[in-house]
């Protein structure tokens, strides 16, 4: 599958952040979210069309929205120790992908939590 994206698209700041472990002053570590990169990138809607899901967390309807965020290619981000923000909303990284194997650019399979 080969993906068309032209450069000019790529015009949205997209800030990386890099889950972090840090001794806090009782001798414990404590997991906090820093700033890792700022990308120029195209957010759209997975598949072309906001797709996502509802459920009941904590006695509180919660909204997932599932997006895509195209970058130029990197090898340096993973879902597991990598989120998104973008226009003020944190976003999970489910997956990172060279699409089509080019080396061009990566996608990003995000899931947005909307309260």
């Amino acid at each position: 599958m080969s993906i068309r994206v032209r450069v000019g698209t790529l015009n949205q700041r997209v800030r990386i952040q890099q889950l972090v472990q840090t001794s806090d002053s009782a001798g414990g570590q404590t997991v906090v979210w820093t700033d890792y990169l700022t990308l120029w990138g195209k957010v759209g809607a997975l598949g072309g069309a906001l797709t996502g899901s509802e459920r009941l967390a904590q006695q509180r309807q919660e909204a997932a929205l599932l997006r895509e965020i195209t970058v130029r290619y990197r090898t340096d981000l993973n879902p597991t120790t990598h989120r998104v923000v973008w226009n003020g909303a944190f976003m999970e990284v489910l997956a990172v992908q060279d699409v089509d194997e080019s080396r061009r650019f990566t996608v990003l399979t995000v899931k947005e939590l909307v309260a």
